[in-house]
């Protein structure tokens, strides 16, 4: 059931605050027509204490040197919900698993599942709170492989 299916999403903790963010994309052939990378994300803050605030149209996006390539920068900002925040993650390492292609996959259907370990820089608001930081976090995301990334040495490895 999960044929086609990817998601992009990360976490970062500071002094016993967890940010969350993410988004789901279905498989082509399940959404309206339309580009699916145009779904929005949602970010989860979570304290000592439980949850303190929950947004569901986040801006979450992954910029690489070139088209398709490694993700270098990974950009998320959420103004909803008493949040007011702007995360970077810089991209640090990868670690890149190869799916094969098949049914449900779109054109091509080869892609890689990236594991990133990244640095982030969370600035803005949750409610009446500043936050200004900078921690180590995690994220994954998914990439569609083309002929030309087949080598290591065009994976980045």
């Amino acid at each position: 059931f999960w044929r086609g299916v990817s998601w992009q999403w990360g976490q970062v903790s500071h002094q016993g605050l967890s940010v969350l963010y993410g988004r789901i994309n279905p498989p082509e052939d399940a959404v309206w027509p339309g580009p699916a990378g145009q779904l929005p994300g949602i970010v989860a803050v979570i304290g000592p204490g439980g949850p303190l605030a929950f947004a569901r149209s986040a801006l979450i996006e992954e910029t690489s040197a070139t088209p398709g390539g490694r993700p270098e920068l990974v950009r998320i900002v959420v103004r909803e919900a008493g949040l007011d925040l702007q995360m970077e993650a810089r991209v640090e390492g990868i670690i890149r698993t190869r799916l094969g292609g098949g049914p449900g996959l779109g054109a091509g259907g080869a892609r890689d599942f990236l594991q990133l370990r990244a640095s982030y820089r969370v600035i803005g608001k949750i409610g009446d709170e500043a936050v200004d930081f900078t921690a180590p976090g995690a994220a994954e995301t998914f990439r569609a492989r083309s002929p030309r990334t087949l080598t290591p040495q065009a994976l980045g490895q």
